[in-house]
């Protein structure tokens, strides 16, 4: 299994975060789907569409990069 950063700046996540997303109420929250396009995981040997996703769940924005930044492991067909 591979394992793969995909945020590079966290930094930039979070002012994204911060300055772009608005505040949820306490009954909402982000529904958050990653996607992998093939031209980014084409070497990893993994046989996918032209797009995979990688990770899907909902989260309230102060939990959002603790969510997003974990790596994310990827099972490469035997």
């Amino acid at each position: 299994m591979n394992t793969y950063q995909i945020i590079k700046n966290e930094s930039l996540l979070r002012e994204f975060i911060d300055r772009i997303l608005p505040d949820t109420e306490p009954d909402e929250c982000f529904y958050i789907g990653l996607l992998a396009r093939d031209k980014w995981i084409r070497g990893s040997g993994a046989k996918i569409s032209s797009q995979i996703q990688l990770k899907r769940f909902t989260s309230t924005k102060d939990r959002l990069v603790e969510k997003i930044t974990p790596r994310i492991s990827i099972k490469n067909p035997g």
